[in-house]
C-alpha cells in the first residue's frame, strides 16, 4: 500500500497515532544513619521515545518513486546500455503508471509500529569520607523494548536437490549464488510479478537491549588547592543486533532474529576516567605572587 491507495489507513503519517502512553516515575532516597554523611537512593523510570524516522530515507528512492538503476556489465555495451532492460527507463514519471524494473529494492513500513521505550533502574550508596572525600558505588540497568530493526521481507528459498526447474529453467544444483534471485520467495509465489522485487527491507520493532553496569567513583572537592575526581565503570550491553541505518539490503529473517543476539555494537566493558586540578598557592614572595599565583595545573586520564 501507498499513500493514496484507497486501502492504505493513513495517507498523512508513516504509521498510526499512539496515545496514551503511561510512563511512571519512583524514587527513593535513605539517610541510615540520620547525620548526612551516608546515603543509599534506588529509582526507577519508563522512557518513551520516537520511532528513528530518518532512518527511512531508502523510501526515497524505491519504486515508485523513484528510481537507482544498476547494470553490471549490460551486453550492449555504452552504446546500448538498456538493451537487457528492454529500453531505457528515463524519462521517470512518478504517477500511478509508474513501473516497477525487475529486482526492484523496496522498504516496507508496517502501519502499526510499536512505540520503543526503555526501563531505567539505579541503586547508589554513597558516602563521605572526612570533610573532603566522597565515595559512591552505583548499579545502573536499562532494558529497551521495541527497537527498530530491520528483517529481510524476501528472502531467498533454498531448494534442496541436485536439479531442479524454477519457472521453466533448469539449474544445477537446484540452489546456487547464480539462482539467488530466482529462488526469492515472491518470485516462487508469483513469478510474472515477484521477479520484479528485490530485497525488502522490512521495517520492524521487535528489537531489544540490555544494559547492566557497576560504577565506582571518589571525588575530592577542592581543598588546598588541589581538586580530583575519578570514576570506574564495569558494564556489558546485549542486544538482538540493530542496524544502524535501514538504507541497505534486510537482514536475516524474522524467524532468525535470535541468531543476532549478542554483545552491543558500542559495548565496552571496562571505562576509567580520572581528572585532576592542582591551584598554585599565595605566595608571599611578591615576585612568586605576581608570577606563579593562581595558576591550574590540571590532567585527564581515560582508559578504555
Amino acid at each position: 500500500l501507498y499513500a493514496g491507495d484507497p486501502l492504505a489507513p493513513n495517507s498523512k503519517s508513516f504509521s498510526a497515532s499512539s496515545w496514551l502512553k503511561f510512563s511512571p516515575r519512583i524514587g527513593l532516597a535513605w539517610d541510615p544513619a540520620g547525620d548526612g554523611r551516608m546515603t543509599v537512593r534506588t529509582a526507577y523510570g519508563l522512557f518513551l521515545d520516537y520511532p528513528n524516522l530518518f532512518q527511512y530515507d531508502q523510501i526515497k528512492v524505491s519504486p515508485p518513486w523513484a528510481n537507482v538503476i544498476n547494470v553490471n556489465s549490460p551486453s550492449g555495451g555504452f552504446v546500448d546500455p538498456w538493451r537487457d532492460l528492454g529500453g531505457s527507463p528515463f524519462p521517470y514519471v512518478v504517477n500511478e503508471n509508474a513501473p516497477f524494473p525487475d529486482a526492484s529494492l523496496i522498504e516496507q513500513i508496517p502501519t502499526h509500529l510499536k512505540s520503543p521505550y526503555i526501563h531505567q533502574w539505579n541503586l547508589s550508596i554513597q558516602r563521605q569520607l572526612g570533610t573532603d572525600w566522597l565515595l559512591a558505588g552505583n548499579y545502573l540497568g536499562n532494558s529497551i523494548i521495541h527497537m527498530m530493526s530491520s528483517v529481510e521481507g524476501n528472502p531467498s528459498v533454498y531448494l534442496p536437490g541436485a536439479s531442479c526447474v524454477i519457472n521453466g529453467v533448469s539449474y544445477t544444483p537446484c540452489s546456487s549464488t547464480a539462482n539467488t534471485a530466482r529462488r526469492r520467495l515472491l518470485e516462487l509465489q508469483n513469478p510474472v510479478d515477484g521477479k520484479k522485487i528485490g530485497n525488502v527491507i522490512q521495517v520492524d520493532d521487535g528489537g531489544t537491549r540490555h544494559y547492566d553496569a557497576l560504577m565506582l567513583s571518589v571525588q575530592k572537592r577542592r581543598s588546598k588547592g588541589v581538586t580530583v575526581q575519578a570514576n570506574y565503570t564495569w558494564s556489558h550491553c546485549l542486544d538482538s543486533g540493530i542496524p544502524a541505518s535501514f538504507s541497505g539490503a534486510g537482514k536475516d529473517t524474522l524467524d532468525r532474529r535470535g541468531l543476532d543476539g549478542g554483545n552491543c555494537d558500542q559495548d565496552r566493558r571496562h571505562n576509567f576516567n580520572m581528572s585532576t586540578v592542582y591551584e598554585t598557592p599565595q605566595f608571599s614572595n611578591g615576585t612568586l605572587r605576581v608570577l606563579g599565583t593562581g595558576w591550574q595545573i590540571s590532567g585527564i586520564v581515560r582508559v578504555l
